[in-house]
């Protein structure tokens, strides 16, 4: 008798538990159809940045250049490595600094007038 009263517990929480299981799975659902453009409606070329801005890559291609131009003249100076890292930090966060802009003077003046 006790062992048929347990198989019987046994089989209502193995039958209770199925059912929470099947009680969590979800659904299919429907894919929604790709929408198509419309007959007169041309479709979109590249990302929608370029519709509102479209020189958006000569600008950053332009201030990749001008980063490039000032780490090569940080780079050629004869500045110690702890200020060439501190300047190299401040151009990249800050762009043109007036600290940067002071030491790239000063080198620049210097060297014309070793030339002279």
């Amino acid at each position: 008798m006790k062992k048929s009263i347990l198989s019987f517990l046994m089989m209502g929480c193995m039958l209770l538990g199925s059912q929470m299981l099947s009680a969590q799975s979800t659904p299919e659902k429907p894919e929604k159809p790709n929408k198509s453009p419309r007959p007169g409606e041309e479709e979109e070329e590249g990302p929608s940045i370029f519709k509102f801005e479209p020189t958006y890559m000569m600008s950053v291609e332009a201030k990749r250049e001008r980063l490039r131009r000032t780490r090569s003249m940080l780079d050629t100076m004869d500045i110690s490595e702890r200020k060439r890292r501190k300047l190299l930090k401040d151009l990249y966060k800050n762009g043109m600094t007036e600290q940067l802009q002071k030491i790239l003077v000063t080198e620049t003046k210097f060297e014309d007038e070793i030339d002279d």
